[in-house]
């Protein structure tokens, strides 16, 4: 007697598993990148006005000097100046969303080391980059490396405490307490990091200038506390506590493990299920930011990258050329 089977192995195919997507966090997510991409481009811009000189015929446009100073000024105000409050509270959110990720996350050992990977080939990159065009953007400790730290930490606190909640919550609350405490600590004359930035937001009169690079640029002068180096390099595990900060777009790793450890409590206590909580109708409006949600290490890699050669390629075709 034999028996026939419809699939060569008498086992169905398996069927894949689609991955469920929770609304609110890819609106937030993708929300956030817009932003990103709109300070990066006025930071494009800036730089634009250094990297770029006119070798045209006749004088230079006054227009695009003017859009020069205006991405300029746009970048002083947001990231040094008085808006610093939104460039802290959104790049925060972007931690913590990616804390909410992490939450739902089986493999955060695995996701955690391809992400280090990934933020070490971009700085090798951006190194080699500098070396060959003399254009001086490093970036050490950016908000790659911070997230990749975290979420490496995360993953052993989480083995260490079997998943349990109220523990993962309780050591989320210890590195919130610490980073508080690492913020006051930090308050020095020559305080360059994200923490002193805010530090000075909150008081005016807190000036770490001694440390500040200057980046000139016509007649205005660009201050960016984000390039200041440990004294030392043996003291440059002082970057993982936000006491040093070096390179651009600095993180520091510890304060960032905070929120993201925030993040990771409230996946498991508000989406156990992994359900958005809302309606499932009437989300076409918002398949643009889904879309960069999902896509968000994508984009933020290929960004900057995209504008610098959108830019350039306009400028150099007007009559622009490379400074270097």
């Amino acid at each position: 007697m034999s028996t026939s089977f419809p699939y060569k192995y008498g086992l169905p195919p398996r069927r894949l598993r689609k991955k469920e997507r929770i609304f609110e966090i890819d609106f937030l997510r993708g929300f956030d990148l817009i932003l990103m991409i709109a300070l990066h481009f006025a930071c494009a811009v800036m730089l634009s006005g250094s990297f770029f000189v006119w070798a045209g015929k006749g004088p230079e446009p006054a227009g695009v000097r003017a859009l020069f100073d205006v991405g300029t000024q746009a970048f002083q105000l947001i990231n040094s100046g008085n808006l610093f409050i939104l460039e802290f509270f959104f790049s925060m959110m972007f931690v913590f969303l990616s804390g909410i990720s992490t939450g739902f996350a089986r493999s955060n050992s695995m996701r955690g080391m391809h992400l280090m990977i990934v933020a070490v080939a971009m700085s090798l990159v951006l190194e080699l980059a500098s070396f060959l065009t003399g254009a001086n953007v490093f970036i050490y400790c950016g908000i790659l490396h911070a997230i990749a730290i975290s979420i490496l930490l995360y993953s052993f606190v989480d083995w260490l405490c079997h998943g349990n909640l109220k523990a993962i919550f309780a050591v989320a609350i210890a590195l919130s307490l610490s980073t508080i405490a690492l913020s006051f600590y930090s308050r020095y004359p020559g305080d360059g990091t994200l923490w002193g930035q805010l530090a000075h937001l909150i008081d005016p009169s807190f000036e770490p200038e001694s440390i500040l690079l200057k980046l000139n640029y016509g007649d205005n002068t660009i201050f960016h506390p984000n390039n200041a180096f440990p004294p030392d390099r043996y003291e440059a595990w002082k970057m993982l506590f936000g006491l040093g900060a070096a390179g651009d777009d600095y993180f520091p790793p510890i304060q960032c493990a905070a929120i993201l450890f925030l993040g990771a409590v409230v996946a498991k206590a508000f989406y156990p299920d992994r359900k958005s909580f809302l309606p499932a109708k009437k989300r076409k409006w918002a398949a643009p930011l889904v879309f960069l949600s999902k896509h968000s290490l994508y984009v933020y890699l290929a960004h900057m990258p995209i504008i610098y050669l959108v830019f350039g390629s306009v400028l150099l075709s007007m009559g622009y050329t490379l400074k270097f």
